[in-house]
């Protein structure tokens, strides 16, 4: 989406404007307002509230924008402020995995651990699910369900107790 920003008076003084120059400081202020209401969050934390509770864009199909066109989704700041779980890679602790390009994927399945934290008073439970797409980057960037491909994650439904954390198992085929 745009941000109605300043521009120069010449240029009518306002306008509607997006990209990284648009979205750095709204990221910027919601990532200030988390932290004013944890204080005791790392950074690392404030950005993974926000990465896990962005709302993920679909395109006119139905298929959700990949991670690669749309970060992790629109930020969310209720959300971000109020979650008791977040999901980090078990490798290595953030809120993405980096997959890059896999040329292998139809012969090798791709796997990977996430860890679920739950930071809160109560039990909470997920049934996993995902899509598998490629982005064709090239002109209008797309993204597209890849036919065939599977996405199973082990379990596929799981419980995070409270103030516990549990592990899922992702397998891209």
């Amino acid at each position: 989406g745009n941000i109605w920003s300043t521009v120069p008076v010449a240029q009518g003084s306002y306008a509607n404007l997006s990209g990284t120059s648009m979205a750095a400081p709204q990221v910027a202020g919601a990532a200030a307002l988390i932290r004013l209401a944890h204080p005791m969050w790392t950074v690392e934390q404030v950005k993974t509230a926000l990465m896990n509770t962005g709302a993920v864009l679909m395109d006119t199909t139905g298929v959700p924008y990949s991670p690669r066109l749309q970060g992790a989704g629109r930020i969310n700041v209720y959300n971000a402020l109020h979650t008791d779980v977040t999901v980090t890679s078990q490798l290595d602790g953030k809120a993405a995995v980096a997959l890059g390009s896999v040329e292998s994927w139809q012969t090798d399945p791709i796997t990977f651990p996430l860890v679920l934290h739950n930071a809160g008073s109560t039990d909470v439970s997920y049934d996993v699910t995902g899509t598998v797409q490629w982005v064709n980057a090239g002109g209008t960037a797309t993204s597209y369900a890849i036919a065939g491909a599977t996405f199973a994650a082990s379990p596929s439904s799981v419980t995070v107790p409270a103030g516990g954390s549990r592990t899922v198992s992702i397998q891209i085929d």
